[in-house]
């Protein structure tokens, strides 16, 4: 395997992705794998991946040519319209992490496409997707308290099987999931690209607001607001759940555009830089509650607060900020 030179991954990810804007190819080329030629596919004999040769301590992806594997009974063969970059994707690309591959590690984990090769015609030219968690046994005491992400037995990529920065992915079919025909909807006015994030920032942020157990007009904090996951915290909770959102992040957030037109929260308070403005932090929440609920309201603090900030200060004081019987929720 000969590799291209190294570049960005977000270079590199444009560069894999770029050529999948036609959604129609991906369907025109669905067949089915068996012994009858006319109904078999010509899969192509290779494909661009962003790869990792060897997985150390620095970042060090390239734009490499591989193999397409053809499936065997009860996998397929997915080609993939769009993928996301989460995150987490550069953190798998370095270590390498227990369990990951240390040698062609492929990164990604928000893919979606359609079925283009199988032993299963009823599956061919569905839409589906690959996300993080492809598996988990239903069985052991987290999946049983709703903790499928962490069951010691789950698959999940791009740990157990290589992720999705390829054109071809070829999986067990029990590790993606079907999509809705409207994804990939030629009169559709939504780019499917966006559909992409659903598969784990947009599940990580649904996820915390069931647990939230929001009703309409509650009021929650959401600590971390301008983060990716944040974001779809703060929008689903005041577009979809009809709450009343107090974001919260470092006071330089307070410019991003979302933040700024409300979009994602109805208040933005600057987190506290120090221990000393903590008192005057959380007085500041206490009457933004009350204001938000307008002062007829025998609750003192928020119905919930959401962590999804990436420092340790995002966790300080939770308890102060909430009500009696309010939800604290931690996120990632």
């Amino acid at each position: 395997m000969r590799a291209a030179p190294a570049q960005t991954l977000k270079d590199s990810v444009v560069s894999v992705c770029e050529k999948h804007d036609d959604i129609s190819s991906s369907v025109s080329e669905a067949g089915v794998l068996s012994g009858d030629a006319s109904t078999s596919i010509i899969l192509p004999k290779d494909q661009l991946s962003v790869l990792t040769p060897v997985v150390g301590p620095t970042l060090d992806l390239h734009i490499t040519r591989i193999a397409v594997t053809p499936p065997k009974p009860g996998e397929v063969v997915v080609r993939i319209a769009w993928t996301g970059l989460c995150g987490s994707d550069p953190s798998f690309c370095v270590g390498p992490q227990p369990g990951f591959a240390s040698h062609n590690h492929i990164a990604g984990h928000e893919g979606i496409g359609h079925v283009v090769a199988s032993h299963d015609r009823s599956l061919l030219n569905k839409p589906v997707a690959a996300r993080y968690l492809t598996y988990s046994c239903q069985e052991c005491e987290y999946c049983l308290r709703g903790l499928p992400e962490s069951c010691p037995r789950q698959l999940a990529f791009p740990k157990d099987l290589n992720g999705t920065f390829q054109h071809y992915i070829t999986v067990p079919q029990h590790s993606v999931i079907q999509l809705p025909d409207y994804v990939f909807a030629r009169d559709s006015r939504i780019n499917p690209g966006v559909y992409a994030a659903a598969l784990c920032s947009g599940s990580a942020a649904l996820k915390a607001l069931r647990a939230a157990q929001l009703r309409p007009q509650a009021v929650t904090v959401v600590f971390g607001i301008a983060g990716s996951i944040g974001h779809l915290v703060g929008l689903m909770a005041k577009h979809i759940y009809g709450a009343r959102v107090i974001g919260v992040d470092v006071e330089s957030k307070a410019r991003d555009r979302m933040v700024k037109d409300g979009g994602v929260c109805d208040r933005f308070l600057p987190a506290p830089g120090n221990p000393e403005q903590e008192k005057a932090f959380q007085q500041s929440i206490l009457k933004l509650c009350e204001d938000l609920r307008g002062h007829k309201n025998v609750l003192i603090g928020a119905d919930s607060a959401i962590i999804c900030a990436n420092r340790a200060s995002g966790y300080n004081n939770l308890t102060s900020y909430v009500c009696d019987g309010a939800a604290i929720i931690i996120v990632g």
